[in-house]
C-alpha cells in the first residue's frame, strides 16, 4: 500500500485505492473555444467518465475529436466551460492555484505534445518547408503538401495556423514534414 498524498491546500490525503469511488470523475464536461474570428469551436460536448485508482484508460478518437482538450482538463491545465470535475471526491474548482500546482506535480504525470510548427504560417506552408530547403519547385511542393494533408484527412485545415489546429492535427502536420523529408526523390 502506498503512502497517501496530501494537498498543499488540504490536509486530507488522496486515497490509496481502498474505496470503491472513482479517483477522477467527470460529469457532463463541455469545453468551448472562441477563435480570433469569433467562431465558437465546441471541443468537448457532454463528456462523462469515471477513472478508478489503478485503472488504465485509453482515450482514442480521430483528429480534432477533443482528446488533447480532455487530457488538458484531466491534468488541470485547462478548465471546462461547464460540467463538474471531481478528483478524489473534491471539486477541482475548490482548489486554489497552489492546490492545482500540487495536483499537477504530485498526482499527475505529463508527456506534452511538441510540434515545432511555425505559428506565422499555415498548415500547408509548414508542410512545404522541407521541400523549400530541398529546392523543389513552388507548384510541386504546394501540390505535394496538399496531397499529404488530404491523405491524413486535413484537407479542410490546410489554411489554418498551428494555433487553430487540434493537437492531433498539429501532430499530423509534423508527421507530413517528416514524410516529406524522407521521400526518395528528396536530394538531401
Amino acid at each position: 500500500m502506498s503512502t497517501p498524498l496530501t494537498s498543499a491546500s488540504s490536509t486530507r490525503p488522496i486515497r490509496d485505492g481502498a474505496t470503491g469511488s472513482p479517483l477522477i470523475e467527470l460529469q457532463d464536461i463541455h469545453r468551448t473555444f472562441v477563435t480570433g474570428g469569433g467562431v465558437e469551436v465546441h471541443a468537448l460536448r457532454g463528456v462523462s467518465l469515471r477513472i478508478h485508482t489503478g485503472e488504465f484508460v485509453a482515450i482514442m478518437g480521430q483528429s480534432g475529436s477533443g482528446k488533447s482538450t480532455l487530457m488538458n482538463i484531466l491534468g488541470c491545465l485547462d478548465q471546462p466551460t461547464s460540467g463538474s470535475y471531481l478528483f478524489d471526491g473534491r471539486d477541482i474548482r475548490s482548489f486554489d492555484a497552489d492546490g492545482l500546482a500540487w495536483l499537477r506535480r504530485e498526482a499527475f504525470g505529463f508527456v506534452f505534445q511538441s510540434y515545432n510548427l511555425l505559428n506565422s504560417t499555415t498548415a500547408q506552408e509548414n508542410v512545404e518547408i522541407p521541400a523549400i530547403y530541398s529546392g523543389m519547385p513552388v507548384a510541386a511542393r504546394k501540390q505535394r503538401a496538399a496531397a499529404l494533408l488530404q491523405s491524413l484527412g486535413l484537407g479542410q485545415r490546410m489554411a489554418h495556423r498551428p494555433s487553430q489546429l487540434s493537437g492531433g492535427a498539429a501532430t499530423a502536420c509534423v508527421d507530413c514534414t517528416r514524410i516529406d523529408e524522407r521521400r526518395p526523390d528528396n536530394p538531401r
